[in-house]
C-alpha cells in the first residue's frame, strides 16, 4: 500500500493543479484605441560612440514595482538600461545606470556571455529574482568555425535563461556561479559551427493557487529535426535555484546546464510555436498567452498553464519586421501585454486597462533603421 500511495502522488498532485481550470472563462481581446509613443527613440542614447553596440528596445516589453513605489519598464538590450517612473503610464529614460552588465564570458559553460535582463519576479518587492536570456555568440570570441551566413540559422547561437538575484528591491544584481545560476538550457553542451539553438526568452507569471513561480522558455532548435515551441518550467520562490521542467505528467525533468550533469533529453512543449508573453486574467481565472506566428498576432487561453486552447487572432493591421519589404509601413516586433492597473508588482495579470506594447523600428530610403526603434503600445479591450 504504502508504495501505490507513493506512485500515486505526483499523478494526484497533477490533477490538483489542473483542478484550478474548472471555473476558468475564456477571455476575448480586441484593440480599442490608437497607437502611442512610450520611449521614443530619440531618448535612448546611453550606449555611446566608444561602445560596441547600440541602445535599443531588444525584447518584448515587461514591468516590475519596486518596494519604494518605482516601476520599471524592461525592454532593452545586454546592456540593460531601465526605464523608470512612478507608475507604468509615466516611464521613461531618466539615466544611463545599468541594472546587469553583460560579463561577455568566452567559456559557454559560464552561461554568461550576452545578457538581456527580461523579467524580474518578487513576492515582497525587495528580494527580486531576475531571468535572463543569455546568448553565447561564438564568432565574438575568435572561434573560426563561426562564420555567420544566415541570421535565421545564425551559426554558434547558443543560449539559455539564467538567473540573477537583487537583495535591494532590484537597484542592483549578483550572480550564482555555474552552473546554479542556469534556468533552462540545452540539453548538450555548445559546439563550434552549430546553428541557432536555446531554451531562453523567458516569460514569467505567478500562479495564485499554489503561489509557485512558473516560466515559460522558448526551446528552438536548427541543429535537429525539432519544432520550435514553449517549455514550463517552475520552482519555489524559497528555492529558487531549483527549477524542474514539465515532462508531460509531472515537473520532474531537469533542465540545467549539460556542462554539469547528464540529461535525459529535451523539455516536453505545452504550447507550440514561440510565444512572447504569457499574463493571468484573475476575474476569469484564465491564463493569456501571446504568439506572433507569421505576420498575424495570435492568443491562446488556458487555466492551468498546461492544456491551452486553439489560437485566436487578435485583430491588428501591422508590417511584420520579418516580412518587411521597402516601401512598407514601420514594421513591428516584440509584442506582450501589461496592464498599468495591474495589482501585481510584477505586472504579470491583466485587470482594467490591458494594452498590447511592441517596438517599431524606423525606415527611410534604404530600409530599415536598426538603430533607431520606439518602445509603443495600443490600448485593448478584454471581454
Amino acid at each position: 500500500m504504502r508504495n501505490v500511495a507513493a506512485r500515486a502522488l505526483p499523478a494526484l498532485l497533477v490533477l490538483l493543479f489542473l483542478g484550478s481550470a474548472q471555473a476558468q472563462r475564456a477571455p476575448t481581446l480586441r484593440v480599442a484605441g490608437q497607437p502611442e509613443i512610450v520611449i521614443p527613440a530619440k531618448d535612448m542614447q546611453c550606449a555611446g560612440k566608444g561602445v560596441a553596440g547600440i541602445d535599443v528596445p531588444d525584447m518584448p516589453p515587461t514591468a516590475y514595482k519596486r518596494a519604494d513605489g518605482v516601476v520599471l519598464l524592461l525592454a532593452g538590450n545586454r546592456f540593460n538600461y531601465p526605464n523608470t517612473g512612478s507608475t507604468l503610464d509615466e516611464v521613461k529614460r531618466r539615466d544611463c545606470g545599468s541594472l546587469l552588465t553583460s560579463t561577455r564570458s568566452a567559456e559557454p559553460a559560464s552561461f554568461t556571455d550576452a545578457e538581456w535582463l527580461v523579467a524580474l519576479y518578487s513576492a515582497n518587492g525587495t528580494e527580486v529574482l531576475g531571468l535572463v536570456h543569455n546568448e553565447y555568440h561564438g564568432e565574438e570570441h575568435g572561434l573560426k568555425e563561426c562564420v555567420i551566413t544566415s541570421q535565421r540559422d545564425r551559426e554558434c547561437w547558443y543560449a539559455s535563461t539564467t538567473l540573477v538575484f537583487s537583495k535591494d528591491g532590484g537597484k542592483t544584481f549578483s550572480r550564482l556561479r555555474a552552473p546554479q545560476n542556469v534556468v533552462a538550457a540545452l540539453p548538450y553542451k555548445f559546439y563550434p559551427g552549430m546553428k541557432r539553438a536555446g531554451t531562453s526568452n523567458a516569460k514569467v507569471v505567478g500562479h495564485p493557487s499554489d503561489g509557485q513561480v512558473y516560466v515559460f522558455v522558448t526551446n528552438i532548435e536548427r541543429n535537429r529535426a525539432k519544432p520550435t515551441g514553449e517549455c514550463l518550467v517552475r520552482a519555489d520562490p524559497a528555492k529558487p535555484s531549483s527549477w524542474h521542467a514539465w515532462d508531460g505528467k509531472g515537473f520532474r525533468q531537469p533542465i540545467g546546464s549539460a556542462y554539469a550533469t547528464q540529461r535525459a533529453g529535451d523539455c516536453v512543449h505545452v504550447i507550440q510555436g514561440p510565444v512572447t508573453s504569457v499574463r493571468h486574467v484573475p476575474r476569469l481565472k484564465a491564463f493569456v498567452a501571446l504568439q506572433l506566428i507569421g505576420s498575424k498576432l495570435q492568443y491562446r487561453t488556458s487555466g492551468d498553464l498546461l492544456k491551452w486552447s486553439a489560437p485566436r487572432e487578435l485583430p491588428f493591421q501591422f508590417t511584420a519586421l520579418g516580412s518587411y519589404k521597402l516601401g512598407d509601413p514601420q514594421p513591428l516586433e516584440y509584442f506582450s501585454l501589461l496592464d498599468p492597473s495591474s495589482g501585481s508588482r510584477n505586472f504579470d495579470t491583466l485587470e482594467s486597462r490591458p494594452y498590447l506594447y511592441f517596438v517599431r523600428w524606423h525606415t527611410n530610403d534604404k530600409g530599415v533603421v536598426n538603430s533607431r526603434r520606439d518602445v509603443m503600445r495600443v490600448r485593448l479591450a478584454m471581454d
